[in-house]
């Protein structure tokens, strides 16, 4: 059978978790996106900062492995529905945790009125 898989977190933590602008901040997307807790959003922070540090590598990079890595992160994301079409590197730096809130099913369907 096999052993289990060791669980990994998926999110890290704010480094100063009780500043009251961060606290304010985080309270904020919680009720404009109904996410359930603070693990939710910390999760989709974990991602945004992965494409962002992996789109800062590729900038910093130059050659054939580039072009297949950058051809596979713009794909990734044009997929999401996160970036434009005819989105760049630049664009993934510019993305921000509500453009990948928007893109979760439970918003889409209240933005699209198919929920009370």
């Amino acid at each position: 059978m096999g052993d289990p898989k060791k669980r990994k977190k998926k999110f890290e933590t704010p480094r100063y978790a009780w500043r009251k602008d961060t606290l304010d901040a985080e309270l904020k997307i919680l009720g404009q996106y109904g996410l359930r807790n603070k693990h939710e959003l910390w999760r989709t922070h974990a991602v945004l900062s992965k494409y962002r540090g992996l789109a800062r590598s590729l900038l910093a990079k130059t050659g054939e492995e580039k072009s297949l890595v950058e051809e596979k992160v713009l794909s990734k994301l044009k997929g999401l529905g996160v970036i434009p079409e005819n989105g760049t590197l630049d664009d993934v730096l510019d993305l921000s945790v509500e453009d990948f809130l928007e893109r979760r099913l439970q918003t889409v369907v209240q933005r699209l009125g198919l929920a009370k």
